[in-house]
């Protein structure tokens, strides 16, 4: 993630701003990379949607993910936004699973911050108002006074999931 202060990057006291997707969101949840538990990066992201789309198939809940992968075990999130394009309602219930996920950190993030823009990115992103109409109203449902209050725009990265290296060569 990136946090942008008055249109200039804002880095913190130490250079970690912005470690967004290391927010705590599950204490007993599953591991991350970094050696935590239930970062928000592990329920919101696309190997997330890949590991939520593996669970279903693996219930008997997702046939067509399998049929698309060639075997659970090879299901990604891929494959998950190419079916919900083809609105597939095993891959539409689990992009409104994981647009759940992104709304709740997304609406801990507007808690804190209250900013005035967030910027969905990597390849979900491109799916516009099909992933962000349902994470806009997980935000609305998870943020204190979220039927009340102003939310920021929530859209789709222009750059779509060329975003974070084109942003990195930029730097």
């Amino acid at each position: 993630g990136g946090l942008f202060v008055s249109g200039r990057p804002h880095r913190g006291a130490n250079g970690m701003a912005g470690e967004i997707g290391h927010l705590k969101v599950d204490p007993d949840g599953f591991d991350c990379a970094c050696g935590k538990k239930g970062c928000w990066e592990q329920y919101a992201s696309g190997n997330a949607i890949g590991r939520l789309a593996r669970e279903y198939a693996t219930q008997g809940k997702a046939d067509s993910l399998i049929s698309a992968a060639g075997s659970v075990e090879a299901i990604t999130g891929l494959h998950v936004t190419e079916l919900v394009r083809g609105n597939d309602h095993a891959a539409m219930q689990i992009l409104a699973d994981f647009a759940s996920w992104l709304g709740i950190g997304i609406a801990s993030l507007i808690a804190v911050l209250d900013p005035e823009l967030i910027i969905v990115g990597g390849g979900v992103g491109e799916l516009g108002a099909v992933l962000l109409d349902p994470v806009r109203s997980s935000v609305k449902d998870n943020l204190i006074g979220g039927d009340r209050r102003p939310l920021p725009l929530i859209v789709g990265a222009q750059l779509g999931n060329n975003a974070a290296v084109i942003g990195a060569a930029d730097m």
